[in-house]
């Protein structure tokens, strides 16, 4: 990373990552200041390029009663391209409009039952990839601090875009996305905290026109619901929620307890009390460096059990 590439205030970042399991990521993200360094609300013009494999991600259809007898696998790689303006409001405040090209191949997976031998396209839309053009508005509200090994603050973000298939095939869709965390201290020297979290997201296609599933949300994941295989459910609309009690019981050790809620419908109107899906766990909070914590949690749910590790999260 270069921050001030050709001493100009530029910033440039080259991420590069391939992994054990053949995940590759390489990306090239560039950030042209458009107004001094000393502007209040600092203004840049954004690119950036990236190649995404993922060579085995596991599939268990669309809807919040997906069966995990119907578990597949699928392989996708995407090929995107995006120019954009970000500006910061304030020291809280930050708003992004970009436009974005995507190229979404799918395929068979590097190993497992393919997906695209199980399903069909006429049920699962996009299971062969599609090529969409996007552009995506988001403001953040960012007040998070870490003091003394704990966190304490919040932040929030949401999302608007219309997405539609470049070559005028079967995809127009909206898609409104809210994420919040927050941390509320229950002692003053940080010791004792609670935690929670949220995420909504609903997508409305246009008229004639459907929705791809490799962009609706899922749950099943580290970050909405714990004890559940990764994107276990997925659907147009997805709702998660965690609630989480910390104690610190040596200077650079927490542990904690914590429930995860979360379903997903086809519409908004369609999401209900009886519907949810429930993890519930223990997890401990390491600090080895007072900027570096890495979380350890056991999850579990009524179908198995799983065991996640996060390098500097902040939930």
């Amino acid at each position: 990373m270069d921050e001030d590439f050709l001493g100009r205030g530029i910033n440039v970042e080259i991420p590069l990552l391939y992994t054990y399991s053949q995940y590759q990521a390489y990306q090239f993200k560039a950030s042209v200041p458009l107004t001094s360094r000393s502007s209040a609300n600092r203004l840049s013009f954004d690119l950036g390029a990236g190649y995404l494999s993922r060579a085995r991600d596991d599939f268990f259809g669309i809807g919040n009663d997906s069966a995990r007898d119907d578990e597949r696998q699928l392989r996708w790689v995407t090929r995107q391209a995006s120019a954009g303006v970000s500006a910061n409001l304030n020291e809280h405040w930050k708003s992004h409009f970009e436009g974005v090209y995507r190229s979404v191949g799918v395929t068979k997976p590097t190993t497992g039952w393919s997906a695209q031998d199980h399903f069909d396209a006429a049920s699962v839309p996009g299971l062969f990839g599609a090529k969409l053009s996007s552009f995506v508005f988001s403001i953040a509200h960012d007040t998070q601090q870490r003091e003394n090994n704990s966190f304490k603050g919040g932040s929030d973000q949401f999302n608007l875009s219309f997405n539609r298939s470049i070559d005028g095939g079967d995809f127009a869709y909206w898609q409104y996305h809210l994420e919040s965390q927050h941390f509320f201290p229950i002692s003053s020297d940080g010791r004792k905290v609670i935690a929670a979290r949220g995420l909504i997201e609903t997508n409305a296609t246009t008229d004639g026109h459907s929705m791809p599933f490799f962009d609706m949300p899922t749950v099943g994941s580290s970050s909405t619901i714990r004890g559940f295989e990764n994107f276990r459910f997925r659907d147009k609309t997805a709702l998660a929620m965690s609630l989480e009690y910390r104690y610190r019981i040596w200077p650079a050790l927490d542990w904690g307890l914590f429930i995860d809620e979360g379903q997903v419908a086809p519409q908004l109107g369609d999401l209900g009390l009886d519907r949810f899906h429930t993890g519930y766990g223990v997890r401990l909070f390491v600090w080895p460096k007072p900027n570096l914590p890495i979380s350890l949690d056991y999850g579990r749910s009524r179908e198995t059990w799983r065991l996640y590790v996060n390098i500097n999260t902040r939930f």
